[in-house]
Formats: structure tokens, sequence, C-alpha cells
């Protein structure tokens, strides 16, 4: 089976995309690297966004504070999850 390359991910980039566009460039990229989870994880500075590659979590990007939470603003919104819910998940393993 051929290899397709990889699109490179640059953090950068996501600065300067609306929201819809920056989590489908999250999206594309996790699956083009087989990644089964991506995870946000939030302190009071950044976001970071991560990804999980066969059990081990690789860091993908940061992000400033409010550009997650528009980010996962617009993952729940369309998942028709509770916006206002803000418990801390547990780790899916």
């Amino acid at each position: 089976m051929k290899q397709v390359p990889v699109e490179s991910f640059r953090a950068a980039d996501l600065v300067n995309m609306d929201v819809e566009e920056a989590f489908a460039k999250i999206v594309r990229y996790a699956a083009d690297v087989y990644a089964s989870d991506i995870c946000f994880l939030a302190d009071q500075r950044c976001m970071n966004i991560s990804l999980r590659q066969l059990g081990m979590v690789h860091n993908l990007a940061y992000i400033s504070v409010e550009q997650g939470r528009h980010l996962l603003s617009f993952v729940k919104a369309n998942a028709e999850m509770d916006i206002a819910e803000r418990r801390h998940p547990a780790d899916g393993r």
C-alpha cells in the first residue's frame, strides 16, 4: 500500500483561521497521522492541543485561551452538547 504524504501542520496557521476551518484542519491532520484522540488541555495562559498516537500523547499546538474557548464551543454546539458544562472529563483510555 502506497503511503500518502501527511500535510505538515503549522500551529501559526490556526491563528488566522475561523473556528470551523481551524477545527477541520486539526481533525484532518489527526486522521492523517492515525491519532486515536484529540485532547484540549487549558490552563490560565493558553490551550494545548495534543494528539494520542499509539497510546502516547504528542503536543500539536498551543493557542490562546480565547481561541480555545471558541473552538470548544464550536465542537460542543455541533455535537449538541451543553456549552455551559465545564467539568473535566476523565481520560478515555
